[in-house]
């Protein structure tokens, strides 16, 4: 008989859920803002590029964490079903037309039972990678709420523990006042429950030609 080389990873195999958040690239529907400063059709292979690499990236985790990708529109079921062949992320279908009740649902469905951890990501920022994926993943061992803030205080990156999950109706609020940056209202929410909040390092979204410029230019400075 052959034994698995690590018996505690074949034990909690797909313990952890990780939601990749987008719309299926189509021209006219992704990144209108970005398309209005640099054309439709490069705005959508721009985004096109960044949400694969997403998907690429999470596809080099490990076995015990099981990958999907929430898309915005449920008429694109066939075209993303081909888009995520071979790729080992699943298709999961929208369940509402509000992205935010979308993540909240997808949350409930698929922490259950044996499933313990569960984060979900955009896929316009360009700069998230694999590390930064399982640093978010181990940050759930000893806390009960993962963030990711982006540069104008939006959300890259949520992540909760799912004994933690009957609070998703707080944080994934449609009725909640937008005028509130969304990781300010998250963190309110963190501060209010008492909850204990490992925060990633800040990162950049695309959504407009300025920030596309801003990316550019921050990694030719790396280079």
């Amino acid at each position: 008989m052959i034994f698995p080389k690590n018996l505690h990873q074949l034990l909690n195999m797909n313990n952890k859920v990780l939601i990749a958040a987008g719309r299926f690239p189509k021209e006219g529907i992704s990144k209108t803002r970005l398309a209005l400063d640099i054309g439709d059709r490069a705005a959508v292979d721009f985004y096109r590029q960044c949400a694969q690499h997403v998907l690429n990236e999470a596809a080099k985790l490990t076995l015990d964490i099981k990958s999907y990708f929430l898309y915005a529109d449920s008429q694109d079921w066939l075209a993303v079903s081909k888009w995520l062949k071979g790729t080992g992320v699943r298709r999961l279908p929208p369940t509402n037309v509000d992205i935010e009740q979308n993540i909240a649902d997808a949350f409930r469905r698929l922490l259950v039972r044996e499933r313990t951890k569960g984060i979900c990501v955009a896929t316009d920022v360009p700069d998230l990678n694999s590390r930064l994926l399982r640093e978010a993943f181990d940050a759930l061992d000893n806390c009960n709420v993962v963030i990711g803030r982006d540069h104008k205080d939006g959300v890259y990156l949520f992540g909760i523990q799912r004994r933690q999950k009957k609070l998703l109706p707080d944080f994934f609020n449609s009725e909640r006042d937008r005028d509130i940056p969304a990781f300010d209202f998250a963190m309110r929410i963190i501060k209010e429950k008492g909850l204990s909040c490992y925060q990633l390092p800040e990162l950049l979204d695309v959504d407009t030609g300025e920030d596309l410029k801003r990316w550019q230019r921050h990694n030719l400075r790396v280079v």
